[in-house]
């Protein structure tokens, strides 16, 4: 009984991968790394469908999976935002928009090569607002504080904010643990590969 409840639940997971990556190859050394076997992505599409984000800005990309995630949540977003270094692999945003548009996404996008610190993409944003804003770029605290204290002034009235690696790395938490007691707003912790944080804006 209890192996064909595993089994089944592998099932599961495996069909739901089908579904969100369907035509999209994935190299053999993401598969155990970026968490496609431990509900990673299922947190992704569950707030692409929950929150319907219009808008979407994403700070650290890679290869563009959680985008691919999300927007398939949402089939009616209209506009992506993508910042990446591409400091971790090279050429990665050029596959990220590959597998965006791979899957099904027709909105408007922007895949920038450039650090969300620098005064470039400041000034690239500083007229623009996001339904959705992914945190997911350098991991040093100081780093991180600066994403979210940009990443939180570019969302709209009742923006989410993701923050990932909450429970992975011990500056993420940190960054994450001075922003929400500095800026009193609530956060809620989301069961997720190397843990989430979800903070949602509202007006004072």
């Amino acid at each position: 009984m209890l192996s064909a409840m595993v089994e089944s639940e592998e099932e599961r997971m495996n069909n739901f991968i089908d579904f969100v990556f369907e035509g999209i190859e994935i190299p053999l050394e993401d598969l155990g790394e970026c968490g496609f076997n431990d509900f990673c992505f299922e947190a992704y599409y569950a707030i692409g469908y929950l929150f319907r984000p219009r808008t979407v800005l994403e700070i650290g990309t890679r290869r563009g999976y959680s985008l691919v995630a999300l927007c398939k949540g949402h089939k009616d977003t209209q506009y992506v935002l993508s910042c990446d270094n591409e400091s971790y692999i090279e050429g990665s945003q050029k596959i990220a928009l590959d597998n965006l548009m791979k899957s099904g996404y027709c909105g408007e996008k922007d895949f920038m090569i450039m650090s969300s610190l620098g005064d470039d993409f400041k000034k690239y944003v500083k007229d623009k607002k996001f339904d959705f804003v992914h945190i997911d770029g350098a991991h040093d605290k100081s780093d991180v504080l600066r994403d979210l204290e940009l990443g939180y002034s570019l969302l709209t009235k009742d923006g989410v904010m993701l923050v990932h690696d909450t429970k992975y790395i011990l500056d993420v938490a940190q960054a994450v643990k001075e922003f929400v007691e500095t800026n009193k707003v609530d956060m809620i912790e989301i069961d997720m590969y190397r843990g989430g944080v979800l903070i949602q804006k509202r007006e004072k």
